[in-house]
């Protein structure tokens, strides 16, 4: 019996058309993001072309090699052609203020919270509603660990914001 393949997530495939049109506007061929990141160039082809799940390590470290923060990436209304790059300078002062993967997971775990106590649910619900293992929720909510982009798509849609409101500073 052939194996079923699941779906590209809409999620990972606006980050990857987002993320490509972000480096050719910067002017970057992958091998100069490989060699800003240290992420492999054919790892690059592959999140550009949405065949990837990849951690938020990897997106984080993508987006700042473009000078575009991830949650403007993850946003469907992303245009690289207008793009403001005072938005990147205003963010880049919280870059400095952590490490990249880090700023971002810390994102992740206090926008979850947030939005969570806002729709009134438990750590458990949005496990059980998201289909999550049991403590995925809370993994997240304590930055416990680097989690894929597929891993974390689910909790959007039960908080009921876009995904990428859930990497955007407050």
């Amino acid at each position: 019996m052939p194996k079923l393949e699941k779906p590209v997530p809409v999620e990972r495939r606006i980050f990857a058309t987002n993320i490509r049109a972000a480096r050719k506007r910067a002017g970057l061929i992958m091998q100069q993001v490989s060699d800003i990141t240290h992420v492999s160039v054919t790892f690059i082809s592959m999140v550009e072309s949405g065949n990837q799940n990849t951690t938020i390590h990897c997106m984080a470290e993508l987006s700042y090699a473009v000078e575009v923060p991830l949650y403007v990436l993850l946003s469907s209304s992303f245009k690289a052609e207008t793009f403001d790059p005072k938005i990147w300078e205003d963010y880049a002062k919280y870059v400095q203020k952590a490490k990249p993967h880090l700023l971002e997971l810390q994102l992740l775990a206090e926008n979850t919270r947030r939005y969570r106590k806002l729709a009134g649910l438990t750590q458990a619900q949005v496990d059980q509603l998201a289909g999550f293992r049991n403590k995925t929720t809370s993994d997240i909510e304590r930055q416990g660990g680097n989690m894929g982009i597929d891993l974390v798509i689910p909790i959007a849609p039960v908080l009921e914001v876009p995904f990428f409101k859930l990497f955007e500073p407050i």
